[in-house]
Parts: C-alpha cells; structure tokens; sequence
C-alpha cells in the first residue's frame, strides 16, 4: 500500500477571499470643529457600499453618510465621511462594509472627544419677571454643567447641575428673584447679566 497517496479525492485548501481589506480607518477633530471619518482599502471585491453611522451614546446609532464601494478593485482606494455637527463631549462613529449579496461586515467604533466650551451664552427671558430661566449654549452637548446665579454683591443664590439634551436649558430657579442686577455662570463660558424685575 501506497502511503504517500492520499486516499479519496484530493480537495485544495482555499482561503476566501475578503470583500474588502481594509488598510486604515480613523476618526479625527479637525481645526474647524468637525470630525473627520477617514478609510482606506487595500483591494475589494463584490463591494456594494459602506455605511458610516454615529451615536451620542455609543449605543443607538443613526446614519452619518452612506458611500459607495468600488464594486472590484485592487488598487488602493480612500474613502472619507464628514460629521459638521458633533456634538460637545464623546462623538461615537461606526463604520460597516456591504457587499453585493448582502453580507455586512462592521469595523468598529471610534470615538472623538469634543470640547467646544466657548462662544457666548444666550438667555431669555431677560429682563426676568417670572421664576423661568431658558439658557442657550453655543454648542449642543451632554454632558453635565453647573448653572449658578449670584446677586450684585457676588454671593451666591442659585446652583444646580443639569444634563442637556441639546443646546437649550430650561433653569427654574427656587425662588423669583428681587429686583436687581444678577450673574448667571456656567463654567466654560463668559458669564452674562440678568435683570430681575417686578413687571
């Protein structure tokens, strides 16, 4: 017998071969406060499309932009997607591959840290009659602030932490305040006057 035959029929090994095959894949804050979703493929075949999708959370995610693939190809390719509105804190992206037959293929979560604490508060109403304070950030952002209120003399009469969900903040403060000249602060931001009134 014959033991370096194999027995039966001889089937080669092959490797599958991969839609895509991805080369880099980075998500950056650029200068002008957007974030830079940028990818790079070595070679692709029966590509279809890649979905690059975001989340405040890390959790939830919803659709940034949606670019086609290159079908097939075996030339270098990039490819880049832009967030223009991220938001104040972590930013979470995720990139997936589509092929023509349907099959998904995801690469991951990265996450881009945003700190626009700057620009100008807004408030209304001001001058203040009632008790209702809505304060306005530049920026949309979740995480957490302190708003503080001071009288003429600097002392403090109001703080309380709130976690928006966009860029506006309703403040009910314990008390309407007396007539006069107060302060309102968020740590970050330029402080703004508020009025309070009788009418």
């Amino acid at each position: 017998m014959d033991f370096g035959r194999p027995l039966g029929r001889s089937v080669p090994l092959v490797e599958a071969d991969l839609p895509v095959n991805l080369l880099s894949y980075t998500a950056t804050l650029k200068t002008n406060g957007q974030v830079a979703i940028d990818w790079t493929t070595a070679t692709e075949q029966n590509h279809d499309y890649f979905l690059v999708e975001k989340s405040t959370y890390g959790r939830a995610f919803t659709t940034l932009e949606k670019v086609m693939g290159s079908g097939n190809s075996s030339a270098k390719k990039n490819y880049a997607a832009t967030d223009k509105t991220p938001i104040n804190g972590v930013n979470y992206y995720r990139l997936t591959q589509t092929d023509k037959d349907g099959v998904s293929k995801m690469y991951g979560v990265k996450t881009v840290r945003v700190n626009k604490k700057m620009g100008s508060l807004g408030m209304y109403p001001n001058p203040l009659s009632g008790n209702t304070i809505y304060v306005l950030l530049p920026v949309n952002t979740i995480e957490k602030i302190n708003v503080r209120l001071l009288n003429a003399e600097g002392k403090e009469i109001f703080s309380r932490f709130y976690t928006p969900q966009s860029n506006a903040v309703q403040v009910r403060l314990s008390t309407k305040p007396i007539p006069g000249i107060y302060e309102l602060k968020i740590e970050g931001y330029a402080p703004i006057k508020l009025v309070g009134t009788n009418k």
